[in-house]
């Protein structure tokens, strides 16, 4: 439904394998390519931004987030998130893959789960199941964040690890029963946290 898209990647191989799928897609006249490396973040404001980072890996950025961090070495996985509030529009979200790790670790990733928990801009959190993803086999967690979030007394959580089907040794994810889990409560699947609770 966007107009138009920005698109920066830092690994070569996916970044070649992207744009050929955009331009198999016939979506290829909307998307802008940035051969500037995202160690420099834009200065642009966008209605979202999509991340999908390399887990457990740190980038030297330019210059720090002043949400989340002092210095300029940065968990991958955070870039996007700790810039959100400065590179979207007043109704920006940001939608971005983090490993389990980022609902209960420490450091740089605890600092950040508690501003944006104490800013009510965690919109909802889904689990996903095992073996998604090509890079690993954990189950990751999808993550939206908003400034007005649509869930306004607290955080749409959704167990979504068994709404799969397995064909042929890969995963697919049910789309449709995670749509309904983040309308309407689930038991045992999906249901809406407050923010008193967390």
């Amino acid at each position: 439904r966007y107009a138009t898209m920005d698109a920066y990647e830092i690994n070569h191989d996916a970044w070649v394998l992207g744009k050929l799928r955009v331009e198999l897609s016939g979506y290829s006249d909307k998307i802008s390519y940035s051969h500037r490396n995202v160690d420099t973040w834009t200065s642009k404001q966008y209605d979202a931004i999509v991340a999908m980072p390399p887990f457990n890996a740190k980038i030297q950025m330019k210059k720090p987030s002043s949400f989340v961090n002092s210095n300029n070495m940065e968990e991958m996985e955070n870039v996007a998130i700790s810039r959100f509030m400065e590179s979207t529009t007043a109704d920006g979200c940001c939608i971005t893959f983090v490993s389990p790790s980022v609902l209960w670790a420490s450091g740089e990733k605890a600092r950040m789960r508690e501003w944006a928990t104490r800013n009510r801009y965690i919109d909802t959190i889904i689990l996903l199941p095992k073996n998604m993803l090509a890079s690993t086999n954990i189950p990751v967690v999808f993550l939206v964040l908003r400034k007005n979030s649509l869930h306004k007394d607290g955080v749409r959580m959704i167990d979504a690890s068994d709404l799969f089907t397995n064909h042929r040794y890969k995963n697919y994810l049910n789309i449709s029963d995670i749509m309904n889990a983040y309308h309407k409560d689930t038991e045992k699947v999906s249901v809406t946290v407050s923010f008193e609770q967390i």
